[in-house]
């Protein structure tokens, strides 16, 4: 599968506003992916490259790969920098920048779909010393083999800037449409594993296929969000035995237990288990089951008390001197849900 197909399908949807037209464009699309590269092709047209959940990012940002673009094209950075502003789009801005390129290639390919993901795959795993290097080099290749066009749409993708309109809703529509299952067995398959791109290939198997997926330990589940309600009087006349918890001024931290291996992800799914390590050695003492998912609040103490929100902010936002800061501002983990 070339990935020209899948910007045909990008432009479609940027061309309407109709939800039911996205959906029918999508799911006509699903149809002829195949299935070896549907999940993928999944998160694409969802506007990322991994889940959140898998712990695999890009760690492109818009600097380098603006030297990325400078090098393959031969303009300067300052220029492709100025095209953006005047686009007012990074996406258009690196299309003018290609479609001027002045440099030619030595090889004329079209990009695959598979090789796609090839070249995602290899670039998430560079770190460390000269990784940089091997980033630029990898994706001056892809950028080099794509027209203006496919350009546009791969910046877009690897700074998660896609504007297409195919919300997680009209996916999960489209998804139903094409398989034929009902939207609610699609939803629910989607809250037991949070993953679209397996959802939309066990949908193209079958049904029955689709009915084995269940819940994952280690793979975080959406959160259940609060309702806004009129008032407490139309909630308390809903429900007939209420219940009440103290609300933690805190962040939702979603706990999975795997054998001894212990997973923390917050209410984005992100793995944060590195930044709240006095948390981790709580749990590792005191949570007794071996397969388990728990869900709770974590907060931050300082001078023996609760404190505000900000504090638990700096906390999951650092990624250095991370036992210095535990010290400063030690976090609690108060579990609601398991």
């Amino acid at each position: 599968m070339l990935y020209t197909e899948l910007v045909e399908i990008y432009e479609k949807l940027s061309g309407t506003n109709s939800k039911l037209e996205k959906r029918d464009i999508l799911s006509d699309f699903f149809i002829t992916i195949p299935e070896d590269v549907l999940p993928f092709v999944t998160g694409l047209l969802s506007g990322y490259v991994f889940p959140k959940w898998t712990e695999k990012e890009l760690g492109i940002g818009p600097k380098l790969l603006i030297k990325v673009i400078s090098k393959i094209t031969a303009i300067s950075e300052a220029k492709i920098e100025e095209y953006i502003l005047l686009t007012g789009d990074f996406g258009e801005g690196i299309e003018k920048a290609v479609d001027q390129k002045r440099q030619q290639t030595f090889f004329n390919i079209q990009i695959d779909i598979a090789y796609l993901k090839d070249i995602f795959e290899k670039v998430s795993g560079f770190q460390g010393k000269g990784s940089q290097d091997k980033k630029i080099s990898y994706l001056s290749e892809l950028f080099s083999a794509a027209t203006s066009i496919e350009a546009r749409y791969l910046s877009r993708t690897i700074l998660e800037q896609m504007r297409t309109g195919a919300a997680e809703g009209i996916i999960i529509d489209a998804i139903s449409k094409f398989s034929g299952i009902p939207k609610q067995d699609v939803e629910k398959a989607y809250l037991l594993t949070n993953d679209l791109g397996l959802v939309a290939l066990y949908s193209k198997k079958g049904d029955q296929d689709l009915y084995k997926l269940d819940v994952i330990v280690g793979r975080p589940l959406k959160p259940m969000l609060a309702q806004i309600a009129g008032s407490i009087e139309l909630v308390l006349n809903d429900i007939e035995e209420p219940e009440m918890e103290v609300k933690y001024d805190g962040a939702r931290i979603q706990v999975h237990k795997n054998g001894n291996t212990i997973k923390l992800f917050s209410r984005r799914l992100e793995n944060i288990t590195q930044a709240l390590p006095e948390v981790l050695s709580d749990l590792k003492s005191s949570l007794i089951p071996n397969n388990i998912i728990c869900e709770g609040e974590v907060v931050a103490y300082k001078d023996g008390k609760i404190a505000p929100f900000q504090y638990v902010l700096r906390r999951l936002r650092r990624k250095y001197q991370i036992s210095e800061l535990s010290e400063k501002i030690p976090l609690r983990l108060f579990l609601f849900d398991c």
